[in-house]
């Protein structure tokens, strides 16, 4: 890991308009974003960061400290140069970590500095942060780049726009996913599908088609994912009586240039919706849980296997 700054400064937000408390220290949190802040509140988790350079540059340009007045910043860090940063990399701070996000094209809807003719500084220096793990940080806590580049978010421009990635100049690979999730049921329907007792027919077969279908559909419903031409697509069940649960497992194979890991959790997803609806006449009580990728193999990204989280 390489330090790349101090936190000079923690600051929250308790209410829209109200000026900015300074903390010692803070807690964060991947749901809301920095305790008691009130973008979190309102479903916002992003933070952001301010460079003790874009401080210094703003009050310099002086725009009678408008948007540094309104732009609540959460941290400020010095020694460091957010400019370098890109969308992906992953800052540690404390035990808390941050994947610092694509560029923004302004801060907020009613930006002093764009509307007095100038750049903002958030298309430079100042950066958005998302909260990937838990955790407390505290002023003049040292800020490492853990890991740079670790995660890129490939469907996303400099600009953040939403975008599909480009697959042209990709090499066609076997490429293979296995996905799996469970659907937890009463004692009546588990007795109902492995007796084929379900007024609408065999449940598990009409699942089984659904899963199928599911994956060869995944790019008309998941808008970033490529049409594909699957290569084979299994769709197995396994009932565990004893917990009265049903495990789907949905495996993909193609030849191509992109992986299907979205295809098998779409698959298992789809199966597992449709034992849904063909038991609730039974009982409405039963829980999908657990969906999951348990591996996949080929591209560029190379092999993985789930361990647990």
């Amino acid at each position: 890991m390489d330090k790349i700054g101090i936190l000079e400064k923690i600051q929250y937000t308790p209410s829209k308009g109200s000026k900015p408390i300074p903390l010692f220290e803070s807690r964060l949190h991947p749901d809301y974003g920095m305790e008691g802040d009130y973008h979190g509140i309102e479903g916002d988790a992003e933070l952001i960061i301010w460079s003790a350079k874009a401080r210094k540059k703003l009050e310099e340009k002086s725009f009678d400290g408008l948007c540094f007045q309104r732009f609540k910043e959460n941290l400020s860090l010095s020694g460091s140069d957010l400019e370098k940063l890109k969308a992906g990399d992953i800052l540690q701070i404390g035990d808390a970590l941050l994947a610092v996000l694509p560029k923004k094209k302004s801060c907020h809807r009613e930006c002093h500095v764009r509307s007095n003719g100038a750049d903002c500084l958030l298309r430079s220096e100042v950066r958005f942060v998302a909260v990937l793990k838990e955790g407390t940080i505290k002023k003049d806590d040292p800020v490492y780049l853990q890991k740079e580049g670790s995660m890129s978010f490939t469907h996303f421009n400099e600009s953040g726009e939403a975008i599909m990635v480009d697959v042209t100049e990709k090499n066609a690979t076997t490429r293979t996913a296995v996905a799996e999730g469970c659907i937890s049921v009463s004692e009546k329907i588990m007795e109902a599908i492995t007796n084929r007792q379900v007024q609408k027919g065999d449940v598990l077969g009409v699942a089984r088609v659904a899963g199928i279908l599911a994956v060869k559909k995944t790019s008309e419903i998941i808008p970033m994912c490529h049409p594909l031409l699957i290569g084979k697509c299994s769709i197995d069940f396994e009932p565990i009586p004893e917990k009265k649960q049903i495990k789907a497992i949905c495996t993909v194979k193609i030849e191509g240039k992109t992986g299907v890991e979205m295809e098998a959790l779409h698959g298992v997803s789809a199966a597992l919706l449709t034992i849904y609806d063909m038991c609730k006449a039974i009982d409405k009580s039963m829980v999908i849980e657990n969906i999951h990728l348990v591996e996949k193999s080929g591209g560029k990204s190379g092999d993985f296997r789930f361990d647990g989280i």
